[in-house]
């Protein structure tokens, strides 16, 4: 996207879109980072964040239960907005969300929590549908 910005010719109507384009995305990035960060201080207090980024030993599968991270990333992103390519980053943070035993309803109230007056625009998944992971995640 940056790099299309700086093709485009100054002062063009193409390159303030392009512009904007970039200003959107770069805001729904912090969104999303900081939507799961406080997610995760909702759901499990201060230690949120050390149980979002927790990896699980050599050899155990990253996920025990795949219908509830389909479930949670879908929940998620009703109320946040899409997780686009950027937001997988955040996949090993839904992992632990489930394999600690979070329920969709808490999940649910915390993402209305952390995104309740986020303006999705074009990120509502009603406009992008839900992101490929959780439709690879089907």
């Amino acid at each position: 996207m940056w790099k299309k910005h700086e093709q485009l010719n100054v002062g063009s109507e193409e390159k303030q879109r392009a512009l904007r384009e970039v200003k959107e995305t770069v805001l729904h990035r912090k969104h999303l980072d900081s939507s799961i960060d406080f997610i995760g201080k909702l759901v499990f207090g201060f230690e949120g964040p050390s149980v979002l980024e927790a990896t699980k030993g050599p050899g155990q599968p990253l996920v025990d239960y795949w219908d509830c991270l389909k479930t949670m990333v879908r929940v998620f992103e009703s109320q946040c907005g899409s997780l686009t390519q950027y937001g997988t980053k955040h996949m090993r943070a839904f992992t632990n969300i489930c394999n600690s035993g979070v329920s969709e309803t808490e999940m649910k109230e915390a993402s209305i929590s952390a995104c309740d007056s986020y303006n999705m625009g074009k990120w509502s998944p009603l406009v992008l549908g839900h992101s490929a992971w959780s439709a690879a995640l089907q």
